[in-house]
């Protein structure tokens, strides 16, 4: 089989859909970050939702911000509207960044870090909850503490 290829100019905006572990992964490179990052359109999650917590306990500033069902539609928005219609459109994460010594500057968490059943931010999170000094002790559900490593 032969193809004949013709170039062409190629534009537009393109959106790819989110997953869980994209979202996970985005969410924990953000608290890192230093500064303001913004995910859009992120999948929305019991999942995400987890990280969310356990970024927060980090010292990252997560910012929700929705879009009415109107605007969802407008946008294409992929996420599940919740009881009023609205749909989660981006967060917006403030960063830890970095401390004199070139380290993330973490927070010690005040609480036991709840993961739910999300395995993705059990095993990122107690890699970045090594980077600083304090203690962080991690939880799930049943799944997860049943879980082996």
């Amino acid at each position: 089989m032969r193809a004949i290829i013709h170039p062409h100019q190629f534009s537009g905006t393109y959106r790819i859909p989110a997953s869980k572990s994209h979202t996970i992964r985005r969410l924990l490179f953000a608290t890192l970050a230093e500064g303001v990052s913004i995910l859009d359109y992120p999948l929305d999650s019991l999942d995400a939702r987890s990280c969310v917590a356990v970024c927060r306990a980090f010292g990252a500033r997560i910012e929700e911000v929705r879009e009415s069902a109107e605007e969802a539609l407008r946008s294409g928005n992929p996420n599940a509207p919740a009881a009023d219609g609205s749909r989660l459109a981006r967060w917006v994460v403030t960063g830890v960044g970095k401390n004199v010594l070139g380290q993330p500057n973490l927070q010690t968490p005040e609480d036991v870090l709840n993961v739910g059943n999300s395995g993705t931010t059990l095993y990122l999170a107690l890699a970045i909850a090594g980077l600083h000094s304090g203690i962080s002790i991690f939880t799930g559900d049943h799944q997860i503490r049943r879980r082996s490593a």
